[in-house]
Parts: C-alpha cells; sequence; structure tokens
C-alpha cells in the first residue's frame, strides 16, 4: 500500500507506507516522542527491509526520503539471525511448509537457526522457497546426520549475502561430547547409562562483508530443553532474532 503524492499523464505515483514508517522509525530513534507513539500504529514488516527495519543503520542524505533510501539500501552492515523452534518440524514440515516460508520471506534475515527439526524438513524448506517465492539462494545444513524423526538443530542461510561452513570441534572439546557414564562408574551417576550428550551441538562459522570489510564470527546453536513452561529454556524455544 502507498501513499499517492504525483500524477503524470497515463499514471499515478505513491511512497510506500513502509517507507514512511521507516522515516517515522529512524525519527523514532532519535528520540523525537511524537515518532515513537506513531510507530505504534504500523504492525508486520517490510521485506525488503527485514524484521529489525533500519536498527542499528548508519544513513545518509540531508534528510527527507534521501535518508529512507540510504537505510533499505544499508542492508551490508548488519547480518540478521534468527532463532526459533518450531514445534516438531521434523515430524510435521509438510503442514507448516508455507506458513514457514511466509515468515522467512517477510522477515528477510541472512541466518536460520531451527530448533526441533531435520535435514530432510530444511531442505523442503529451502526447495519450497525456491519453487513458489523465487528464492533461490538459501542453502542448508544439519547439526548432525540423523534419522528425520530425531531432532536436531539446522542452519539455512542466504549465500548472497553470507557463508557459512561447519566446523569440527577442537580435539579436547570433542573428546567430552563423546563421553560416556560407563567411564566414570566411581561418580556413582544415576539415571544416565550410556554416552552423555546424544546429540551434541555443532559448531558453524558464519563469514560476511560488514560495512565493506571482511567478518567472521562462530555460530553454536543450541537446543535447550525446558523442564516446565514458567522455565528460561521455555522462553529460548519460541524463538528470538538479532542484528549484529
Amino acid at each position: 500500500m502507498a501513499l499517492h503524492h504525483a500524477a503524470q499523464e497515463k499514471s499515478n505515483e505513491g511512497i510506500k507506507f513502509s517507507a514512511l514508517a521507516t522515516a517515522i522509525e529512524q525519527d523514532s530513534q532519535n528520540g523525537d516522542k511524537n515518532a515513537r507513539q506513531l510507530m505504534t500504529l504500523f504492525r508486520g514488516a517490510d521485506e525488503l527491509m527485514g524484521f529489525l527495519g533500519s536498527l542499528g543503520r548508519t544513513v545518509s542524505g540531508n534528510g527527507g526520503m534521501e535518508r529512507v533510501v540510504s537505510a533499505y539500501s544499508g542492508e551490508d552492515q548488519d547480518v540478521d539471525i534468527g532463532f526459533w523452534n518450531i514445534e516438531w518440524f521434523n515430524r510435521r514440515w509438510e503442514e507448516k511448509l508455507d506458513s514457514v516460508a511466509r515468515i522467512v520471506v517477510e522477515m528477510n534475515l541472512d541466518i536460520w537457526v531451527f530448533v526441533e527439526s531435520s535435514q530432510e524438513a530444511t531442505d523442503a524448506l529451502a526447495r519450497h522457497l525456491a519453487e513458489k517465492y523465487n528464492v533461490l539462494t538459501w542453502r542448508v545444513f544439519a547439526s548432525q546426520d540423523a534419522a528425520p524423526e530425531l531432532q536436531i538443530t539446522t542452519v539455512m542461510w542466504n549465500s548472497a549475502t553470507v557463508e557459512v561452513s561447519q566446523l569440527a570441534w577442537p580435539e579436547k572439546v570433542h573428546r567430552w561430547f563423546n563421553v560416556s557414564s560407563r567411564d566414570f562408574g566411581s561418580l556413582g551417576l544415576e539415571a544416565v547409562h550410556g554416552k552423555v550428550f546424544d546429540r551434541f551441538p555443532a559448531l558453524f562459522q558464519v563469514n560476511t562483508r560488514l560495512a565493506g570489510a571482511a567478518s567472521r564470527f562462530n555460530l553454536v546453536p543450541i537446543h535447550l530443553k525446558a523442564k516446565d513452561e514458567g522455565s528460561c529454556a521455555a522462553a529460548w524455544r519460541r524463538g528470538c532474532w538479532l542484528r549484529l
């Protein structure tokens, strides 16, 4: 939807409401109380700007809509990452596929980490994004080789903006992930008979360019199981988004 502002002989022109929202958002971040109140009227996200809008982006221009254009073109200033627990996505991905794909398109993040997922489910999501939404740049890694019925974490990234590779844990870390309770019989461990870390977290490396400079960081997706709805882990089960 757009606000009409000009007309030519055979056409009308308008400014997208989401572009107006971006200008108001920038004023709000600069301390304008009226702009902050106006922001409450807007719902949803502009897929061109992403879920986090112009937050943290440096904009150029003397004012007006020039600064909005600068904000829209400032994607190389940040990396947006989402962590999302899609309950039983590994077993029920067929019924959830399009709903998840729509959110991925609308939020326009660079990297997604899915919990309660599988290689099969996330590969299907990447194919669906290519076939229905014509987004061909999504790539997928699984945290480990596991049967589809087992919940694991998976990583899906937009190869047009970032590159992700899977790394091996250093040996001093890896040997602890492979420890068995039977190796410590003298400790008298209770109710654990076998491998302690049945499915341990994978180690990924993200390479990108931020503000024109090469940038690299590690990504370690972790599945926190909640004991009850009031626990800290329960909050992480739903999802969170951050901008670097």
